[in-house]
């Protein structure tokens, strides 16, 4: 068996499970009454094992009362064993102190920390933040806003005093979009054409915009104007113009028609086609491929898709709006493009809270308002348990002159300042010193431009968090036992560590015994060793199968591929058990070559050498296999001398009751396979083979035949199969919403998985040439529907850093490429995105979905200006305006080439899709398993 490591220390349990046998033993009745719950199974030292105990451990351990019932009475006395034997390792280690050392003591809360908090923040921050967006994005508002800067952060008066003015404008009955164009400080106020052009921002939904702003959006009644308020923006008043329900995504069909100097035609047309349409002689998909003059669409009976409102023209949005049903028909519609006809397919329905829930709070991880939500609870702890910090004595050793002086001072002196180790701190009965305050401000980001009273803030509200969390870990029981396990799980994995794995490792007498013992099984199995290039691209090895079949020299391959960054090269063991990709190598003779073959991602060109005889492995090579027989030994002496020390004793025969109980109980007998005559791991009845392995490991790419690879490929599935049977044991199955999930995600992966099979017969990826011609085809329809920029972005790990970056952005003039290039190499913590995004335009409302900390930013900026260093998300990020394409500009094609590739794969799917179902529709009506109204 492959050793794992910590994984099965910590999840002892899971692997403690059963192999499941069959046989008379199974069902056998005892005739004996059955033993109460106290009933002692087990003992040891001054500790007493009972039934109770012994079942709960076993049904947690199968994964569920169905998987324990699916056992013999074999599996469950040899779970006693186990069990047994893990309750002695622990009890060694906590009598030999391993519970009392830091480092274990530091595991446990680290654990304990990272289940209980993500619940803790779940209750009180974020679910009741995303209830609020949930409840609220069922609208959709129409503001305006007039936006007042200060002209610095200490003088904020004359800023107040100018809004106030205005707002007294307002109630006079001045035009509230005259007082934005004369007034406002946000650059779009006087930039016609943009949004926030005399400060109409349009329709909002709840997380668009900074909470303030959404409170007051939300509050005011249509035609109302707002008090003013304060976001970190400046002063603003908000004035409310309408107010809508948010319109889910529809599927659209349409017709279009262009009009050729004479619209009356083209109307007159759309109205004896919406007729006909209506009275039933004509259906809209045929009138769509008759008349449509929209080529993309007209192919698959004007069908759009899916397509959210927002994104429509604003005519086709007003449309769509007052369509009541599916299969609805339009009147006349005109847009730029034309006149329309429309027809509503579908209507999306609104998610449930529960499913909306992770993208709510992706929308509100490093907001403010989440920050401000989660310090205001770590507030009311602190409040709770009592907290305080002696300011006179932080400030004394850090060397400031008030709370408002930068703490950076304990950055670099903390360690070696007198008093750095006394108290400075304390919530509830924890007492902190500087030392750990100055390690917290190490690790704040832009910990250098903090305060000493931010500082004494962050430190303490950590505290309370970290206090919460534990508190909540200890008074939920589910919390509680899951803690409990790991701190067991931990204490026999370091135990294990000591006695087993680090003494046999060091054993070399004891190594070269159990080498000598059984030197007859470490075999090496035949071999062919092969030499393997690899490469992403099947072309980029056709010069090599060129050079080596003209000159056969595998070290002249080797040099070429030497130098050549794109080819990896191993040398493989190839054995009956290589992945399929390998064995043609076996079939292949010396120095004959075969490939490029192709292998997951990448192309493989393989050159046999030679055929290894099989041969008994020296010491060496058999190390690996030779540590984990000699730990097995020095186990089993292990667990001889635990039970003479703790005089342990099981009651085996005591079992065979619990097991009738089971199945009286309604559940099943064993009635799983036998397992397999050999495996790697088990967890449970649930077995890894070889040959499973090996699949897993041939896409695992060069390292896949390494230890280490196998040991990781192990890991990975102990750790899915433990997740599994744990939800197995939770019987979440049985959940009816869980049911219909599992019944609609069985369908849907079966239409998935035919959809996909269709695609690979019929390749779907469109050529260069036919992405050019729809390019020249529809240029005017690409016209941009919104800006476009281009920008200098880059995110810096402090706020110095940023500093630094920005002044070079700011300036004149603009950075050239290779001193941008220096400027990303040196400040910017994700090189990758920050030299894209100079390198091309992108629609400016994605950008702000890539940028969040920015986006309301970037809308106000002009070309050549640079955004103030903004933080969030744990990074500083400031970013320059290149060049900005307003909406309507005629595109390159390497603008829009990944939409129009993304169009023309959607095209032919979803052709192949119409087809193969026309096809299914044909056959079933006419073998009368269809029948319609």
């Amino acid at each position: 068996m492959i050793r794992l490591g910590r994984t099965v220390g910590v999840f002892f349990l899971a692997v403690l499970g059963m192999a499941c046998s069959s046989g008379p033993e199974a069902t056998e009745v005892p005739s004996s009454a059955p033993p109460p719950d106290d009933a002692i199974v087990a003992r040891y030292a001054d500790t007493t094992l009972t039934l109770a105990e012994l079942d709960s451990a076993f049904v947690d351990a199968a994964g569920g009362p169905q998987a324990a019932a699916d056992s013999s009475l074999r599996a469950y006395r040899d779970f006693l064993d186990r069990y047994l034997h893990f309750r002695l390792k622990v009890r060694a280690a906590r009598d030999a102190g391993l519970d009392t050392l830091p480092r274990i003591r530091r595991e446990v809360h680290d654990y304990r920390q990272e289940r209980a908090r993500p619940q803790l923040l779940r209750t009180e921050v974020y679910a009741p933040l995303a209830r609020t967006l949930y409840e609220r994005r069922t609208q959709a508002v129409d503001v305006s806003h007039i936006l007042i800067r200060p002209a610095s952060s200490s003088d904020t008066l004359a800023a107040y005093r100018e809004a106030q003015a205005i707002a007294d404008s307002v109630g006079r009955g001045v035009p509230f979009g005259d007082l934005a164009l004369r007034n406002s400080d946000a650059p779009a106020a006087r930039t016609e054409g943009r949004r926030g052009y005399r400060g109409r921002l349009g329709y909002l939904q709840a997380g668009d915009i900074v909470e303030p702003f959404e409170d007051r959006m939300y509050a005011v009644p249509p035609g109302g104007t707002s008090d003013i308020f304060r976001t970190k923006f400046g002063y603003h008043i908000l004035k409310v113009h309408d107010r809508r329900p948010a319109a889910q995504p529809v599927e659209l069909a349409h017709i279009l028609r262009r009009p050729q100097g004479d619209s009356a035609t083209s109307r007159r047309l759309l109205d004896s086609l919406r007729t006909e349409i209506r009275d039933g002689p004509l259906s809209f998909a045929a009138a769509a491929r008759e008349y449509s003059q929209d080529r993309q669409s007209a192919s698959k009976g004007g069908a759009l898709g899916e397509v959210t409102p927002r994104a429509l023209p604003p005519p086709l949005r007003k449309t769509v709006a007052a369509l009541d049903s599916a299969g609805a028909v339009s009147g006349i519609v005109q847009t730029r493009f034309g006149y329309h006809l429309l027809k509503l397919i579908d209507r999306s329905e609104r998610p449930s809270f529960d499913e909306a829930y992770s993208e709510l709070k992706d929308r509100l991880v490093g907001q403010p308002r989440a920050e401000e939500r989660t310090a205001a609870f770590a507030r009311t702890v602190r409040a709770e348990v009592g907290a305080a910090a002696d300011t006179a004595r932080l400030l004394t050793i850090a060397r400031a002159g008030s709370v408002d002086s930068l703490a950076r001072p304990l950055l670099t002196h903390a360690d070696t300042l007198s008093g750095a180790a006394r108290p400075a701190a304390t919530l509830g009965d924890s007492v902190y010193t500087v030392d750990q305050m100055a390690r917290h401000l190490m690790q704040t980001d832009g910990g250098a431009q903090t305060t000493v009273a931010e500082l004494m803030e962050s430190f303490l509200n950590e505290k309370a968090l970290q206090y919460a969390a534990t508190r909540r870990a200890q008074t939920d029981p589910a919390l509680r036992r899951e803690v409990q396990k790991y701190r067991n799980g931990t204490l026999l994995f370091h135990y294990v560590q000591d006695s087993v794995w680090t003494a046999a490792a060091r054993d070399t007498a004891g190594l070269r015994k159990t080498y000598r013992q059984n030197r007859t099984q470490y075999q090496f199995p035949e071999r062919v060793r092969t030499l393997v290039l690899r490469t992403p691209a099947d072309s980029v090895l056709r010069p090599y199968a060129t050079r080596y079949e003209r000159d056969s020299s595998i070290t002249a391959v080797l040099d070429a591929a030497a130098t050549d960054s794109l080819v990896s090269t191993d040398t493989v063991y190839v054995t009956d058990r290589s992945a399929d990709v390998y064995r043609s190598a076996r079939a292949a003779a010396d120095g004959e070559a075969v490939g490029p073959l192709p292998h997951g991602e990448e192309w493989l060109f393989l050159i046999r050498d030679a055929r290894l005889p099989p041969r008994p492995m020296r010491f060496e090579e058999a190390r690996r296999r030779v540590v984990q027989d000699h730990q097995d030994r020095l186990e089993r002496r292990v667990l001889r001398r635990l039970r003479e020390r703790y005089d342990a004793e099981a009651f085996p025969e005591r079992l065979r009751v619990l097991l009738v109980l089971l199945l009286s109980a309604g559940l099943a007998g064993c009635q799983t396979e036998a397992p397999p005559d050999s495996y790697v791991a088990r967890v449970g009845t649930h077995y890894l083979t070889g040959a499973d392995l090996d699949r897993m490991l041939a896409g695992m790419g060069p390292v896949r035949d390494s230890t280490e690879a196998r040991k990781q490929a192990v890991d990975q599935w102990v750790t899915r199969t433990l997740l599994y049977r744990e939800a197995e044991r939770l019987n979440l199955s049985s959940n009816d919403e869980v049911q219909q999930r599992l019944r609609r995600q069985r369908r849907a992966v079966l239409v998935s998985a035919l959809r996909t099979r269709l695609e690979e017969e019929a390749d779907v990826r469109p050529t260069p040439e036919k992405v050019r011609t729809y390019f020249e085809r529809h240029k005017e329809q690409l016209r941009l529907r919104e800006p476009y920029v281009r920008v200098q972005y880059l995110a810096a790990p402090d706020r110095p850093t940023a500093q630094t970056a920005r002044q070079a952005l700011r300036t004149p003039p603009a950075p050239p490429d290779t001193t941008w290039a220096r400027l990303v190499t040196e400040y910017a913590t994700d090189t990758t995105r920050a030299r894209r995004l100079s390198r091309r335009f992108v629609p400016q409302s994605r950008l702000g979905q890539q940028v969040p900390a920015l986006a309301d930013r970037l809308a106000d900026l002009q070309e050549g200006e640079t955004t103030p260093v903004v933080q969030a998300s744990g990074r500083y990020h400031v970013l320059r305006l290149d060049r900005r394409l307003s909406e309507g500009t005629p595109p390159e094609l390497d603008w829009v080439e990944p939409k129009i590739r993304r169009r023309l794969r959607i095209r032919a799917r979803k052709q192949i899709h119409a087809t193969e179902v026309q096809r299914l529709r044909n056959r079933a009506q006419a073998d009368g398993t269809l029948e319609l109204p």
